[in-house]
């Protein structure tokens, strides 16, 4: 949950000079440190995600999150999924749809997971970013899809999961004008029944 607030208030209309620089210190600490707070408990590496979670939830509460909260939060409310592991399975493919629209800083959230992102033209730098993302989140042992979960994707009514979507606020912060169709396809992809879990770039009006 942390790095999807850190992530999304990085990359959304809202930010500047001052929540960025939380939330990208935020995403090199928990970078640094999830994957050894989750299977070593090292009590360090806790205290460094801990103080991470706490540096971007004052960003994110001054200018909200993006797509991968607004489409999570309806599954959690309907389905019973986790918050964190909601957020985790719709993350990758939730900033796979912003992309588009914010390459060079997905690219710098790249460099702050220690990613090469070294002579990278912009827009392969920021396919990393979703990338190192993606392989932090399957490393700390969490689903790739909410089928994996174990939530049938038959059971899901994605029509009214879309409308609880729009309604959320943070569909206005998204950086890449969002509706329907795009969210239609994320919730393919977080449910595990897309050919592929990254959207179509030429998606967005």
């Amino acid at each position: 949950d942390a790095l999807a607030h850190a992530t999304e208030s990085y990359l959304n209309l809202g930010s500047d000079p001052l929540l960025d620089s939380l939330n990208i210190r935020a995403i090199r600490m928990i970078g640094q440190n999830l994957r050894a707070a989750v299977h070593d408990r090292d009590p360090e590496a806790i205290a460094q995600v801990s103080l991470a979670s706490c540096m971007t939830g004052l960003a994110f509460n001054m200018n909200a999150n993006a797509i991968v909260h607004a489409a999570s939060t309806p599954v959690t409310a309907h389905h019973g999924v986790p918050h964190g592991v909601a957020n985790a399975i719709f993350l990758p493919p939730g900033l796979d749809v912003i992309r588009p629209a914010c390459e060079e800083k997905l690219g710098e959230i790249a460099a702050a997971l220690g990613e090469d992102v070294v002579g990278l033209v912009p827009s392969d730098a920021a396919k990393r970013g979703v990338e190192g993302v993606r392989r932090l989140l399957l490393d700390c042992g969490l689903p790739p899809t909410l089928q994996a979960w174990g939530l049938d994707p038959a059971a899901m009514d994605v029509p009214r999961l879309i409308e609880d979507a729009m309604q959320s606020r943070n569909i206005a912060t998204n950086p890449r004008p969002i509706g329907p169709p795009e969210l239609a396809e994320l919730y393919a992809a977080a449910a595990g029944t897309a050919e592929t879990t990254t959207i179509r770039e030429g998606s967005a009006p």
